[in-house]
């Protein structure tokens, strides 16, 4: 394909995943508040210990124990 039919395409599909996002929009937090919704709630020892148990067998090997990655 040459360069300028691919430049084409590619403006073009940013222009469509820039205006998706329009699309799909969430009702504000403010409407969720209104509803009784928890926003941002503290995590209780109980999350913590799942999550972390969660990110010891999915994501652990590839990201490292502590998050960063594996390096080498």
């Amino acid at each position: 394909m040459p360069h300028s039919r691919m430049g084409f395409v590619l403006v073009c599909l940013g222009l469509l995943v820039g205006v998706e996002p329009v699309f799909t929009q969430r009702p504000l937090a403010s409407t969720d508040a209104q509803r009784g919704v928890e926003i941002n709630p503290f995590a209780s020892p109980d999350d913590v210990e799942a999550g972390r148990t969660n990110f010891e067998s999915r994501c652990a090997a590839c990201h490292g124990p502590d998050g960063r990655g594996n390096r080498g």
